[in-house]
């Protein structure tokens, strides 16, 4: 319990030095994508500290200079730094409101450009939807966990629709990655942190522009099933 204190302060205390790097950078983003090198700085640290060894496969799957709509499973409040310490591309998440609210944290993310939905205001849900496409047309990728929640032991929950229709809406390509293990990092409603060996695949880009819209929701299992096989199949 100690050790695990003194990492769970390191990691509030390195999150609250770069949110304010980035609050306070916030209007170079016009310029640069300086959100971007410090989210990835913030995500590298805190895997260091909490002692997350990843192993990584199909990376290569993937061109940095293209942008796509990421779609990932979600069990582990690190599967955010997780991802972002190892896909290289820009991203911008879409995440619950409530985060706004934190403070010196929220803000980071208010200034990095981050899709925050409000899951009660249906209107507002498909302004900030808006928002998304808008940035994926301007070359940025938006990460989304279709499950909406975390997992409590990593089974893969129903994926809602928002993720794939910003795709079809934008016309670009999914593509699907797997946290296989992460739930035992520090599982939901709790803040014991485990020290894990977590691996991610990275799938190949699955195109959509020859998808029919009434092939939507076969669209959607299919990329569940192939998270659920990789889950399964490459266990840690």
């Amino acid at each position: 319990m100690v050790v695990t204190g003194i990492k769970l302060i390191l990691i509030v205390t390195i999150s609250v030095l770069w949110s304010s790097v980035a609050v306070i950078t916030g209007p170079l983003n016009l310029f640069i994508p300086a959100y971007h090198v410090i989210s990835r700085s913030w995500a590298k640290w805190l895997i260091r500290v909490s002692g997350i060894e990843i192993q990584t496969s199909g990376l290569d799957n993937i061109d940095v200079k293209q942008n796509y709509v990421f779609i990932s499973n979600h069990a582990s409040l690190f599967d955010i730094p997780i991802l972002l310490s190892t896909v290289k591309n820009e991203i911008k998440m879409i995440a619950k409101k409530e985060l706004a609210y934190i403070p010196i944290f929220g803000w980071s993310l208010i200034a990095g450009g981050y899709i925050l939905i409000d899951r009660n205001n249906t209107r507002k849900t498909l302004r900030a939807m808006g928002k998304a496409r808008k940035k994926l047309k301007k070359g940025t990728s938006i990460l989304v966990f279709p499950e909406g929640t975390r997992s409590i032991n990593g089974s893969i929950q129903a994926f809602k629709k928002g993720a794939f229709l910003l795709a079809f809406q934008t016309q670009l390509d999914i593509v699907p990655i797997s946290i296989i293990g992460s739930h035992r990092v520090m599982p939901k409603k709790t803040f014991q942190l485990t020290p894990a060996r977590i691996r991610i695949v990275v799938d190949k880009p699955i195109s959509i522009k020859e998808v029919k819209s009434a092939q939507k929701q076969v669209l959607i299992d299919q990329v569940r099933d192939l998270i659920i096989n990789n889950c399964q199949e490459k266990k840690l």
